[in-house]
This record gives structure tokens, sequence and C-alpha cells, in this order.
């Protein structure tokens, strides 16, 4: 097992999840060690510890929604061949039409009945079938097996990114990179110091920083 030391000296490619094309991704961040992406903290955060029906959003509002998929849709545009993935989003209270652009895949993601949680700009909706929009939100596929801090309804990190590499993707690495490595950070400051300053202990304050 890595001793902290030995955190700095482990290239970010091999934790779980990285492999070398992210961890080319990464290091254009400045994160190319696994104590670089301790260190890598959020650029700033936001409130998603609320959760709007559908029925109450209103143009202009960023908002968080959770809802099952009604319906999936895509088409290419003619001129700029630009694909598009119209998916209806369902809760007790309304409908909402969410647009991703270029993403064809997520056709097979977003199965009808699959439930989600997504954040993003609420727009008018005047060349759909419904009133109100959100194009192009970070989403989250709700799986009852996955951890209950990934799923929304929280205080959200949000990073830094590179073109390949959104924040979700970071947070989902560094999830894991806390997972398998938290154990092995060591304090830097000692007991007197830090009981003086009032701060906590370096192993305990990082995943709160990131997670929190």
């Amino acid at each position: 097992m890595p001793t902290q030391s030995s955190l700095s000296e482990i290239p970010i490619q091999f934790a779980k999840g990285v492999g070398p094309r992210r961890a080319r991704l990464l290091e254009k961040l400045g994160v190319q060690t696994l104590e670089d992406a301790f260190w890598f903290l959020p650029w700033r955060y936001e409130n998603r510890l609320e959760v709007l029906p559908i029925g109450n959003l209103l143009p202009g509002m960023k908002a968080t929604i959770k809802g099952r998929v009604q319906k999936v849709w895509v088409k290419t545009t003619y001129r700029r061949r630009l694909v598009v993935v119209t998916v209806t989003v369902r809760d007790e209270t309304g409908l909402i039409e969410c647009v991703f652009f270029n993403q064809p895949y997520l056709e097979k993601t977003f199965m009808p009945g699959v439930s989600l949680l997504l954040t993003g700009p609420v727009l008018s909706n005047s060349s759909g079938s419904l009133p109100m929009t959100m194009r192009g939100p970070e989403y989250e596929l709700l799986d009852e097996e996955e951890l209950p801090d990934m799923c929304g309804g929280r205080i959200v990190p949000v990073y830094h990114e590179t073109n390949g590499l959104s924040s979700k993707q970071i947070r989902r690495i560094l999830r894991s990179i806390f997972d398998h490595y938290a154990d092995q950070l060591q304090e830097m400051l000692p007991l007197t110091m830090r009981t003086q300053l009032g701060v906590p202990a370096l192993p305990e304050a990082l995943p709160v920083l990131h997670f929190p």
C-alpha cells in the first residue's frame, strides 16, 4: 500500500477509472500524480440541496429537478449535421424537455423509465411541444446502488475543466481516488499547532472540501 510520500510518485493514469487518455487531460489541469489529485480543489460550489418540482419551474431559473424519462428521440440537423437528443422527463407535477447536442449515445442511456437528476438553465421552449426546456443540463442517473451523495440533493463541487473532461467526470475520478487512497494521507501539522489554530487534521479536512 502506498504511503503519502509515494503518492507523489504514482502517475495519475494508474488511478482507477483514469487510464492514459484521461491522464493526459488531467495533466493539462496540473494533475500528474495521486498527490496532485488530492490537492486539485474545487474552484466553486453549486447548491443542489433543493430539488424543485417541474411544475414550479420558470424560464430564467437554474434549477435541479428529479424525474423519470418518458420519451427520447434523436434527430440530425440538415445543414450542420448536429445530432440532437431530446428527452421528455416527468415528475408528479409536470413535464419538461431536456436537449443534448452531439451525444448520440444518450439515446440508449436515457431509456424510458430511467430516473434522472438534472441541473441546468430553464428556458422557454417556443419550438418544442412543451413550454419549457433545459439545454445541455448536467445529469445523474439515479441508481439505488450508487452512493447516496452522488445522486444530488447536496452541495456539488465544481472543478476547472478541459475539453473532453467535465467537472462531473472529475468528481467521479476523485471519489474513486479518495475511496482507495485517502487512508494514506498523513497529517502535516503537529497536534499542538492544530489545537492552537483550531483546524482539523488533513485526512479529515480534504474529503470535506471535495465532498461537502
